[in-house]
C-alpha cells in the first residue's frame, strides 16, 4: 500500500523527458524527485532499487527485467495514455500499482485524427511534396469531400468520441462500434451503434481508437479488408499492432485500400519501409499527443495522481486495481480493518500449518457501496497472502496470489449488526473447518480500527489496529507480568495492554517500534509479532 503522510519521504524516478511542472508539483508534497531523461536500461536496471516511484512515458520501457530487481518499488507512473510499454501482468504479481493519464492528452490526439483524415482525403502531404519538388500538377491530386462521408469510429472513448463530433461538423455520417457503450448512449452524441461486421462495408474511412491487446490485433486485417468498401480510407493515431501492416500492404496494392494515416506502428521506429513509403501512405512519427498543452497536462496530472496516491486519496488512473476508490481516504477504515483481521487470522491459522482453506466474512453497516464486499475481499486477501507468503502483498496481487495457493473468501454484507456486539459498523472474519476453527471480530470506532474479539474471547477495552501488535495467549503464557518485565528488560517501549474476558484468555501488547523487536526467548509472543498497521 502507499504510505501516509507521517511515514518516509517517498523517492520518485522520472526517466523521461517530462515538464517542470511534474516536477514540481511532486517536490511542494514533499516527495523526493530524482529527474534523469533518456537512461539506457543498464542505467535503470542501477537507479531503480532505490525508489518507489518510476515515472516514464512512452520511451521507458518497463520490462520484467526492470521491476525484478525494483525491490521497493509501489507504482508505475506512465504520463499518458496506454500502458504497452510497461509490463502489466508482472506489475501485477508484485504487488505493484501501474497509472496512466488517459484523458490528458484527448483533444490533441483527436485533433491529430482529425487532421491526420483531412490531409489523407486531400492528399496535402502529396500535393506539398510535389510542389517543394518544382512540380505544379493540379490535376495529378484529386481528392475527396467529407460531406455525406460515413466514418466509422472503432472505440468511442474519449479520443473516438471527440473525433466524430469534430467531424461531424464536416457533415460526415458517424456510426461506431464499442462492446461497452449502449445504444441510447451512443445516439446521445450523435452515434449509430453498430457491430464490427456492420461497420467495414459501411464506413468510407475508419478511424481505430482502442488499446492494443491480444483482442485487438491485428484487428485491421485481410478478411476485414474483404469486408470494407472499395477504396476505404484507415486512420490509426492508437496503437501499432491494431493493424496488420503486411495485410494493409497488400489492400492498398490492389487499390482495396484507398489510403491510410497512421502515426503508430507495429515496430518504432518503423521498419516496414514497403508501408510508409507507399503512395498512398502518410505517416507521422507518434506525434499524436505532442502538443505543449499535451505535455503540460499530462505532466500536471501525473504528479497530482501520484500525491493522491501517497496521501491514500484516490486511485486514479491505476489499471490493475481491482477497486479503485480503495485508496480514499473515506475507506481506509474499512480497508485497514479488513487487511489486520486477515493478518491476525493468517497467524492464528498457520498454527494448524493449513496451506488450503476457506474464509468467511460478514461485514454489518458501513457504507451503502456496491463496492464494499469487493473492498472487504482483496483487502483481507492482503493480510492473510502477506503474512502467508511473507512478502509484498496489495491489492494489486493479493486475489493472483490466493487463487494459486488455493485461498478462498467468502464476503457477505448485512445492513444491521447483532445488538450484543454494540457497533454498527464491523465484521467477523473467521475459519470453519476440521481442526481449524478460528474466528475474529472487529470494528470501526471514530474511523479507526479495532479489535473487538478473539474466538470469542473479547477485550475489556477494544485494540486499535494501528501499531505492531504482539499477541499472547493464555495457554502459552500464563504470566502476564512475567511478559511485561521481559519486555521491559529487552527494551520493547509498551504503549499499551489489552486484556480478553474471561480470565485474560488473551492479551495484547502494543509497541511503537518499526522494526523486529528483539525478545527475550521466555517472553515471545504466542503468535508472531504481527505489524498491522
Amino acid at each position: 500500500m502507499a504510505c501516509s503522510k507521517n511515514e518516509k519521504q517517498l523517492k520518485v524516478l522520472i526517466t523521461d523527458p517530462i515538464s517542470q511542472c511534474c516536477i514540481d508539483i511532486l517536490k511542494e508534497n514533499k516527495i523526493d524527485v530524482v529527474y534523469k531523461p533518456k537512461l539506457a536500461l543498464e542505467e535503470i536496471l542501477k537507479e531503480i532499487p532505490d525508489y518507489e516511484i518510476l515515472v516514464v512515458r512512452a520511451s521507458t520501457k518497463v520490462t520484467k527485467e526492470v521491476i525484478n530487481v525494483a525491490s521497493k518499488l509501489i507504482l508505475i507512473g506512465r504520463a499518458g495514455t496506454g500502458v504497452d510499454n510497461v509490463d502489466l501482468d508482472c506489475a501485477t504479481r508484485k504487488g505493484v500499482y501501474v497509472m496512466n493519464v488517459p484523458g490528458g492528452n484527448t483533444i490533441s490526439a483527436a485533433e491529430h485524427a482529425c487532421a491526420m483524415m483531412l490531409a489523407l482525403a486531400r492528399e496535402i502531404p502529396q500535393a506539398c511534396y510535389s510542389l517543394k519538388a518544382c512540380k505544379w500538377d493540379r490535376s495529378g491530386f484529386v481528392g475527396t469531400e467529407m460531406q455525406g462521408k460515413t466514418l466509422g469510429v472503432v472505440g468511442l472513448g474519449r479520443v473516438g468520441r471527440e473525433v466524430a463530433f469534430r467531424m461531424q461538423a464536416f457533415g460526415m455520417n458517424t456510426i461506431g462500434y464499442d462492446p461497452i457503450v449502449t445504444a441510447e448512449s451512443a445516439k446521445k452524441i450523435g452515434f449509430e451503434l453498430v457491430s464490427l461486421n456492420d461497420l467495414w462495408p459501411l464506413a468510407d474511412f475508419i478511424t481505430l481508437h482502442v488499446p492494443l491487446d491480444a483482442q485487438t490485433k491485428h484487428l485491421i486485417n485481410d478478411e476485414v479488408f474483404g469486408k470494407c468498401r472499395q477504396g476505404v480510407r484507415i486512420v490509426n493515431i492508437s496503437r501499432g499492432g491494431i493493424i496488420d501492416e503486411s495485410a494493409l500492404v497488400r489492400a492498398l496494392q490492389s487499390n482495396k485500400c484507398g489510403g491510410a494515416a497512421l502515426d503508430v506502428f507495429a515496430e518504432e521506429p518503423p521498419q516496414n519501409f514497403t508501408l510508409i513509403q507507399h503512395p498512398k501512405v502518410i505517416c507521422t512519427p507518434h506525434v499524436g499527443a505532442n502538443t505543449a498543452e499535451a505535455q503540460l497536462e499530462v505532466s500536471k496530472q501525473m504528479a497530482l495522481q501520484i500525491v493522491d496516491f501517497v496521501n491514500h486519496k484516490a486511485l486514479t488512473g491505476v489499471v490493475n486495481a481491482p477497486v479503485s476508490k480503495a485508496m480514499s481516504i473515506e475507506n481506509q477504515p474499512w480497508v485497514e480493518l479488513s487487511r489486520s483481521l486477515g493478518q491476525l487470522l493468517a497467524a492464528l491459522i498457520s498454527k494448524e500449518k493449513k496451506k488450503e482453506f476457506q474464509v468467511n466474512v460478514t461485514v454489518y453497516g458501513g457504507p451503502t457501496l456496491d463496492f464494499l464486499a469487493e473492498l472487504v475481499r482483496v483487502s483481507a486477501l492482503t493480510g492473510i497472502m502477506g503474512y502467508i507468503l511473507r512478502q509484498k502483498c496489495t491489492i494489486i496481487n493479493s486475489t493472483l496470489l490466493a487463487h494459486e495457493h488455493n485461498v478462498k473468501i467468502f464476503v457477505d454484507v448485512t445492513p444491521t449488526a447483532p445488538s450484543h456486539y454494540g457497533f454498527d459498523e464491523g465484521m467477523i472474519m473467521g475459519i470453519n473447518e476440521i481442526n481449524c476453527t478460528e474466528s475474529l471480530v472487529g470494528f470501526i470506532r471514530q474511523k479507526v480500527a479495532v479489535l473487538h474479539s478473539i474466538n470469542n474471547s473479547v477485550f475489556e477495552s477494544p485494540v486499535p489496529l494501528s501499531q505492531r501488535l504482539l499477541i499472547y495467549s493464555k495457554t502459552k503464557t500464563p504470566d502476564i507480568v512475567q511478559v511485561m518485565n521481559g519486555l521491559m528488560k529487552s527494551n520493547v517501549v509498551v504503549n499499551a495492554m489489552y486484556c480478553s474476558k474471561p480470565n485474560n484468555e488473551w492479551f495484547v501488547v502494543s509497541t511503537s517500534s518499526d522494526k523486529k523487536t528483539n525478545i527475550a526467548e521466555g517472553v515471545k509472543p504466542s503468535i508472531d509479532e504481527l505489524l498491522v498497521a
